[in-house]
């Protein structure tokens, strides 16, 4: 039974029932203290994050790859070349390019240019052409599948290049391609046996007929231990220097015509005939299988038709006489033959606008510079100015050949730049070498080659 507490009678209270407080909201606690973990809890659970964040990244890294390997572009490549310090520049542009585009890689493909156009049109016959192809013609059988330059470059794409090879770029309103370099044909002379013999050479501007020419290299070679006064090689395209210079050509009227069936015709093939038989040029040559550079590089020959693409060979493999190029005799005429290697691309590739642009790039006028001199060549380009060459030489000769490609009547550039060409080479060919073998006559050879340049013009005009 519960009894009150007595009355407080004075002193310190006795003390009441306890009370429970209740804090307000805006009341002050003391925090509770943190509990410290261990060393030990430190790392519980550690290898299960670890594994985690690991799994995070090689996911993040596997979808970089997949998507960097979806946005990657490799441009097939399909190239000839002689010298073998072209295709290091090629590789090295390669280089240069995809630095600039890192979505852009290639894979080089190389073909003798024996073999080019029979590999071309093979891959193309199996559905795997190449995205890029270095050439010197666009032949009928691949001309559809080449890739209109203009669309992704513009219609002015070829203003900075040579008009004539410019031309020759532009069929259909289309540009087939971009130049890589032009070639001239014309004599090459061993200039140390005309300086034994004491036979000068003329200057570019003043020349020399195919008379006085022909007196001079007969003198060389009886004061020389040279063999043979003239070497020609043996192509249709360095047969038309020829031509040209007896007044001939292969078509007229702007292009569209057979200009080939006229009486320069026959005396061209009559003379070069005549000169393969008089003790001026050895028949092994055209009519067997010796090879011309082989006889002037060794020192049998006083002088070689060939043309500016021997220049880097001359430079790098003669070295016990001194040579130069031209001037190139004339007959009626004083010429050379524009020749060319352009770069195109093919509208099969599934990255038309990457092939062009690598092809705007690779021919730019920096570029064109540097494949100049590396090369030893003449550039495409009017935009490069004077090149140094670094050797005398070679200077010396390249000036020369790319002067008579300056002289040269229309018909050196325009007939070998005439898509109706390709039809033609072969059949020149052919019958330049039964004339020369007397196996037929030169009106039936100019008879067979008509018939070859009507069939070419049918076919593309």
């Amino acid at each position: 039974m519960y009894k009150p507490p007595p009355a407080w009678s004075g002193g310190r209270p006795p003390p009441g029932p306890r009370k429970e407080r209740t804090l307000e909201p805006n009341s002050r606690r003391a925090a509770p203290a943190v509990r410290r973990p261990s060393l030990r809890s430190l790392f519980e659970g550690a290898g299960d994050r670890k594994e985690d964040f690991m799994r995070k990244v090689l996911i993040a890294l596997v979808v970089f790859l997949l998507a960097a390997a979806a946005s990657a572009k490799e441009l097939s490549v399909l190239w000839f070349y002689d010298d073998p310090s072209e295709l290091a520049f090629v590789k090295q542009a390669f280089a240069e390019y995809t630095a600039q585009h890192p979505d852009v890689t290639f894979k080089l493909n190389t073909v003798s240019y024996d073999n080019l156009f029979t590999k071309v049109t093979q891959l193309i016959a199996g559905g795997t052409p190449p995205d890029i192809v270095k050439l010197t013609d666009v032949r009928p059988e691949f001309a559809p599948f080449v890739l209109d330059l203009s669309k992704y470059e513009g219609k002015d794409f070829l203003k900075p290049f040579i008009p004539g090879v410019a031309r020759g770029m532009e069929r259909g309103g289309k540009i087939i391609g971009a130049p890589l370099d032009v070639t001239a044909n014309g004599i090459i002379l061993n200039k140390s046996y005309f300086q034994k013999a004491g036979v000068s050479i003329p200057n570019e501007q003043t020349g020399w007929t195919w008379t006085e020419f022909e007196k001079a290299i007969r003198e060389v070679t009886t004061k020389t231990q040279a063999r043979f006064p003239l070497v020609w090689d043996v192509t249709p395209h360095r047969w038309l220097t020829f031509l040209y210079e007896n007044g001939g050509s292969i078509f007229k009227d702007n292009g569209t015509a057979n200009g080939f069936d006229t009486q320069a015709s026959i005396n061209a093939l009559t003379k070069f005939a005549a000169m393969n038989h008089d003790g001026l040029m050895p028949l092994s040559v055209w009519g067997g299988t010796d090879n011309p550079r082989d006889l002037f590089f060794s020192g049998q020959a006083v002088a070689w038709m060939s043309g500016s693409w021997q220049v880097k060979a001359m430079e790098d493999g003669i070295k016990n006489f001194d040579w130069t190029a031209g001037p190139n005799p004339s007959v009626t005429t004083r010429s050379s033959v524009l020749g060319y290697k352009f770069v195109s691309a093919f509208n099969t590739s599934k990255y038309p606008a990457d092939a062009a642009d690598f092809i705007r790039f690779f021919t730019s006028k920096e570029m064109q510079r540097k494949y100049a001199q590396q090369l030893t060549v003449i550039p495409a380009r009017t935009d490069v100015g004077t090149v140094d060459y670094g050797n005398p030489q070679a200077t010396e000769a390249l000036n020369n050949l790319a002067y008579e490609l300056k002289i040269s009547p229309l018909a050196a550039s325009s007939d070998v730049t005439n898509p109706a060409i390709a039809y033609v080479w072969d059949t020149l060919k052919e019958n330049i070498v039964a004339v020369t073998l007397k196996q037929e006559t030169p009106q039936q050879a100019v008879t067979k080659v008509s018939a070859a340049i009507d069939k070419g013009l049918a076919a593309t005009h």
